[in-house]
């Protein structure tokens, strides 16, 4: 994740509740992944105002670490795969910027979610220089992933992207990924500047490495699931044959203006994480690419959440299984959790196990 300062409104903070959730349930331990190496690196302000956020919307017991602290040993795990797969340069026409960010192939960008651009009136723009991109002949690094590490897939959750994810993967195998660079990057191979996002992406890997664990569980957002079977590629690539799963969470949009939504309005306010927990969750369609933040909590009443918290912090289950997380936690099962807060015996609070711990 990359630090995003006071004004990260609290839909971004979906993601590490729901892997704070699925950790409680389970026996998997979390870990929580800041990016620091890339073009927009964060501030020591910024990482620290990160940990404190993540500490108020209760995620408290994960391991939270930047890349920088790894970068040696995803410097190796990316020479390791580069001497595995295939690799050529392929010269193709794209969109570049003053600043170098953008080298995007022309072709590709309606298939992109703008992280690194925008479009205005069909024109493209860089987000950190603000520079409207021009077109150029550009010859690009590409790698082409080994059969191998398509041989086992992911188990997908919800399975409704499982289509989604084999196109991409499709995509993938067939055209390969571009994995270099022509501005400076901090990262070379054979002479060739690195994309950060390569370094980046064999985290996950590097983890279960360290840990010797058998199992990745990965919790991404559908707008950078690319990104997350790319890691999943790569993990396979440098010989991680365990169980995989990967959970895809919906991209929340908030109502009104988005500031009003961010957690030191939250705190101002006098909410905690009891509030920031429930609005997250009671967000959740599962089956919803883009879902919209749940504002009922004002109309529950801070009593009624507290025995519903408490309720469900009493209902402890564990599970193993990811995908029970994505039938239990969503908006019709807290509201049915809600209904009968004060005659327990007609819910099952267990189902919501992990939301709240005692």
């Amino acid at each position: 994740m990359t630090p995003k300062g006071s004004s990260a409104p609290l839909g971004y903070w979906l993601t590490p509740v729901i892997a704070d959730i699925l950790r409680e349930r389970s026996s998997d331990s979390l870990a929580v992944c800041i990016g620091t190496i890339g073009a927009k690196s964060p501030s020591v302000a910024d990482i620290l105002l990160f940990r404190e956020e993540l500490d108020f919307v209760g995620v408290r017991k994960a391991k939270v670490l930047t890349d920088g602290e790894l970068v040696a040993s995803l410097e190796r795990n990316v020479a390791t795969i580069l001497s595995r797969v295939e690799s050529s340069d392929i010269v193709s026409e794209c969109y570049v910027c003053e600043c170098g960010l953008l080298e995007i192939p022309i072709e590709q960008v309606r298939f992109l979610k703008p992280k690194t651009f925008h479009i205005e009136n069909g024109k493209v723009f860089c987000v950190v220089c603000g520079g409207e991109a021009t077109t150029s002949t550009q010859s690009r690094f590409c790698m082409f992933f080994p059969e191998s590490a398509f041989g086992k897939s992911p188990q997908i959750h919800p399975r409704s992207y499982s289509a989604e994810i084999r196109d991409l993967m499709g995509q993938i195998r067939r055209n390969g990924i571009c994995v270099g660079k022509n501005r400076p990057t901090g990262f070379l191979y054979s002479e060739r500047n690195l994309d950060v996002e390569l370094v980046w992406q064999t985290m996950p890997y590097e983890l279960i490495h360290q840990e010797n664990d058998k199992r990745l569980v990965l919790v991404v957002s559908n707008h950078v699931l690319k990104q997350g079977l790319l890691a999943i590629l790569l993990a396979r690539t440098l010989g991680f044959n365990g169980e995989i799963h990967l959970i895809v969470t919906p991209y929340i949009n908030h109502p009104g203006t988005v500031g009003k939504w961010c957690l030191e309005k939250l705190a101002e306010l006098g909410h905690d994480e009891l509030t920031a927990r429930f609005m997250l969750a009671n967000s959740l369609g599962w089956s919803l690419k883009d879902a919209t933040l749940s504002t009922v909590v004002s109309e529950v009443g801070y009593r009624r959440l507290r025995l519903f918290a408490r309720r469900v912090a009493e209902s402890r289950r564990s599970t193993d299984n990811p995908e029970k997380l994505v039938e239990d936690i969503n908006h019709q099962t807290l509201t049915l959790g809600l209904k009968h807060v004060f005659n327990p015996d007609k819910f099952d609070y267990a189902r919501l196990s992990g939301l709240y711990s005692s």
